[in-house]
C-alpha cells in the first residue's frame, strides 16, 4: 500500500467525519456566535447599567413572551446618590432615562440592605415586577405596579407600594442632606422627570429589581 494511497484514504476518512458531525457542530457555533452578538449589542447598555444587573434583570426579561419593547432595571447594589433607575429599549438597545430613585427607611440609609414583602415593614421589594395603570394621588402622578414573584414582593399591590415623583428624590436633596429621602417601600424618582417616565413605562414594562443576595 503506498504512501499516495494511504494519503488519499486518510482524506476520504477526515472528509467522511466531517461530514457526520457538522450539523452538530455547525448549529453549536450559530448559537455560540448568536449569543456573543447579542452579549455584543448590549455593550452600550452594559457600560450604563451595569454589569450584573443588566443580566440579571434580561434572564428574567427573556421568559417573557411576547417580549415587551422596553425593560426598567433597579439596581439596589447601588447607593441612593447614584443613578439606578433605568428604563432600556431593548428593541433599539438603548437607554432611554436613567435617574435616581429612592428606597424604603427600613431597608438601610445611603444603599438597602433589609428587604421584605410584608406590609407595614416600610422595606423596599425587589425582584421582577410588572408596571400596570398611571393614577393622580397625594403625590400627583403615579404608577401602580404588581410583583411577578410569590412570596417575594407579589404584596406590593396591598401595601400601595408606586413609582411616583418626588422632591426627596432630586439630587439637590442629596447634596443638602448627604443622601436620597426614603420612601415607606415605594420608588420615589425626581419630581422633575416623573412625568416624562411614568407615561412611557405604564402597561406591563417589566421592571427588575436587583440587589445583593
Amino acid at each position: 500500500m503506498t504512501k499516495k494511497y494511504l494519503a488519499i484514504m486518510c482524506s476520504f476518512f477526515m472528509m467522511a467525519l466531517s461530514a457526520c458531525s457538522t450539523p452538530t457542530e455547525a448549529t453549536t457555533q450559530n448559537k455560540q456566535k448568536a449569543h456573543n452578538e447579542t452579549l455584543e449589542s448590549y455593550k452600550n447598555i452594559e457600560s450604563i447599567v451595569g454589569k450584573e444587573a443588566l443580566y440579571a434583570a434580561l434572564n428574567r426579561y427573556n421568559e417573557i413572551t411576547p417580549p415587551p419593547k422596553r425593560l426598567v432595571v433597579v439596581d439596589y447594589t447601588k447607593p441612593s446618590e447614584e443613578e439606578r433607575f433605568f428604563v432600556i429599549n431593548i428593541v433599539d438597545r438603548v437607554v432611554e432615562n436613567k435617574t435616581l430613585v429612592s428606597h424604603a427607611v427600613n431597608s438601610g440609609y445611603r444603599k438597602p440592605y433589609s428587604f421584605s414583602n410584608q406590609p407595614n415593614s416600610k422595606q423596599s421589594s425587589v425582584g421582577l415586577f410588572y408596571t400596570n395603570e398611571l393614577y393622580h394621588g397625594k403625590n400627583g402622578l403615579s404608577l401602580r405596579v404588581d410583583g411577578a414573584d410569590e412570596g417575594v414582593n407579589d404584596n406590593v399591590r396591598k401595601r400601595f407600594i408606586v413609582i411616583h415623583g418626588s422632591d426627596y428624590a432630586e439630587r439637590e436633596f442629596f447634596e443638602q442632606h448627604g443622601m436620597l429621602g426614603r420612601s415607606e417601600g415605594c420608588f420615589a424618582i425626581p419630581m422633575s422627570t416623573h412625568k416624562q417616565i411614568l407615561p412611557k413605562i405604564a402597561k406591563q414594562t417589566p421592571m427588575y429589581v436587583h440587589y445583593k443576595k
